[in-house]
């Protein structure tokens, strides 16, 4: 019932920070187990997925 209220909304933050913070946490000790460093040093950037700003009168 109180979903809808602050403490409600709160609840739901905690437990969603909780559940990222175990999986954050049990990636980088994953990784450490596989011989690798624990965060990533690179990232892949697909150009399909970047978003350009509307242009109203783009220059042709």
């Amino acid at each position: 019932m109180a979903d809808g209220l602050p403490v409600g909304w709160f609840r739901r933050f905690v437990r969603r920070l909780l559940f990222r913070t175990i999986r954050d946490l049990a990636l980088m000790l994953d990784r450490e187990r596989a011989g690798r460093e624990a965060s990533p040093s690179g990232g892949v950037l697909d150009s399909r997925t970047v978003k350009v700003p509307f242009c109203a009168n783009p220059r042709v």
